[in-house]
């Protein structure tokens, strides 16, 4: 099922719209039979702008229902966009939704996460994935990264090529990986 979502205002509004992913999988979850599928298994993709609303349900005590999450080319750490956000939006709600800052505190149960980078996009976001990515390895969170070399932010949308196609499969088989499991 896809969703949109209220536009974040530079992260200003980031409870608002971390209501409305609570919401979707309250709904989701709710009318799971009429959507025909299984509400205790699920797993939260979201790209760019989202993900740092998204991603927030898979590493802090994960629910159980949360199997797995997919991160496509979204900005890990938003206090490292300060100077560019709407300066209402407080450090405290950056780090909030900043998914490198829940890396700091106690994890509890993290569902397993898969990070696409496009390596051609923002330099702020490859460099706040890399952190990512590093700083959960570390700590033993289960974390996959896949890294486009060439591919510039929503390259799954807009680029029709072999590694698009590719990337999507293996974003799907890690999804039936986890959704899969008893």
């Amino acid at each position: 099922m896809t969703f949109n979502r209220r536009d974040s205002d530079g992260f200003a509004q980031g409870r608002e719209v971390a209501s409305d992913i609570d919401d979707l999988i309250r709904y989701v979850r709710t009318h799971a039979d009429t959507l025909n599928i299984n509400k205790d298994r699920l797993c939260l993709w979201s790209a760019s702008g989202g993900v740092p609303f998204a991603v927030r349900a898979a590493l802090h005590d994960a629910p159980a229902f949360v199997r797995c999450s997919v991160a496509y080319y979204g900005p890990m750490d938003l206090l490292s966009y300060r100077r560019i956000v709407n300066p209402e939006a407080t450090d405290e709600t950056l780090r909030e939704f900043s998914p490198i800052s829940h890396l700091e505190k106690s994890l509890g149960k993290v569902a397993p996460l898969l990070i696409v980078k496009a390596a051609a996009d923002t330099p702020a976001i490859n460099e706040s994935i890399d952190e990512f990515v590093q700083k959960a390895t570390v700590q033993n969170v289960p974390v996959e990264l896949v890294t486009y070399p060439t591919g510039h932010h929503a390259f799954d949308i807009n680029n029709d090529d072999d590694r698009s196609r590719e990337i999507i499969k293996q974003t799907l088989e890690f999804m039936k990986k986890y959704l899969d499991k008893q």
